[in-house]
């Protein structure tokens, strides 16, 4: 009675299907991680790349809402846009924001809106290189906060 002594396993080197199989595997989490960034996009970078162009014309309306801070938070107000695309209206806020209701121009006579086609809903106005002139007219604006 010997004692026998321990024997390692053997293993099979790797064999090329091995290696292929393995090679699949990584090349498909490349391709699915790279469509997930391309999905998560931001808005502004989908727009940039597929928006199209139209024209807003303003709805004399001003936009109210927060904007907080970690010192605090404050009002900011911006225009209200009206744009149309394939027979539908749709309203956007302009990308000029502004610390007084009187420093918002709503009389511009069209801005350039740009949208997703896919989805009008997402649409930014560029509105901040309008002339801005305070608010002479004696009427004031309608303010919303619905926006």
């Amino acid at each position: 009675m010997g004692i026998e002594p321990l024997r390692a396993r053997r293993f099979a080197a790797p064999t090329s299907a091995r290696l292929l199989v393995l090679l699949a595997v990584v090349m498909a989490v490349i391709v699915v991680a790279s469509i997930g960034m391309w999905l998560t996009r931001t808005s502004t970078e989908r727009l940039a790349d597929d928006g199209a162009n139209t024209t807003g014309t303003p709805t004399g309306e001003i936009c109210s809402f927060e904007v907080r801070k970690y010192r605090g938070s404050y009002t900011q107000y911006a225009a209200i846009y009206a744009y149309t695309v394939n027979g539908r209206r749709y309203e956007v806020k302009g990308a000029a924001r502004f610390g007084e209701v009187a420093d918002v121009t709503t009389d511009a006579t069209g801005v350039e809106v740009r949208y997703l086609p896919g989805k009008p809903t997402e649409a930014i106005a560029h509105d901040e290189r309008i002339q801005r002139t305070p608010n002479g007219s004696q009427a004031t604006p309608k303010v919303t906060t619905d926006c």
